[in-house]
């Protein structure tokens, strides 16, 4: 019996340790360069001339570009990599408008292949609890990874 607890415990720990690397290997894989692809604000969808912007995310900054490659928002990001969906936690660090400096916001994220879907709430104290916005200060984000540099 004590042989069987401990075989399920390691199998267990196993597990546990291949997914945690799973995740350290998933988050590995999100810098880079993406254009957005849609976007909602509320219940209303953000119209494309919006969007045409690139964002390009480094491993503690997310920078939004205009069209004209001005930065428009750059912010510091941690993700909680614990459990899925990931927790995201940013903050403005830099801006064209300068009432938005030093904005919170909490956040969601997913990401697979090229593609990542960020949910975040600017004035909420908790995380939104999926990736269907709800009411105006919940914003969601589809974007695709790019070749642009």
């Amino acid at each position: 019996m004590r042989k069987a607890v401990g075989v399920g415990l390691s199998f267990a720990l196993v597990l546990f340790a291949t997914s945690a690397s799973a995740r350290a290997q998933d988050l590995s894989k999100l810098p880079g360069t993406y254009r957005l692809v849609s976007g909602e604000k509320g219940d209303a969808q953000i119209p494309k001339d919006r969007l045409d912007g690139i964002v390009r995310i480094m491993p503690e900054t997310m920078t939004l570009h205009d069209k004209d490659n001005n930065e428009v928002y750059v912010m510091r990001y941690s993700i909680d990599g614990q459990k899925m969906p990931y927790r995201i936690s940013m903050t403005v660090i830099k801006s064209s408008r300068s009432d938005a400096v030093g904005m919170k916001a909490l956040g969601l994220i997913k990401f697979q292949d090229n593609q990542v879907t960020m949910i975040y709430d600017y004035k909420g104290a908790d995380y939104p609890r999926d990736f269907h916005p709800n009411g105006d200060t919940q914003h969601l984000f589809r974007m695709e990874r790019s070749e642009e540099k």
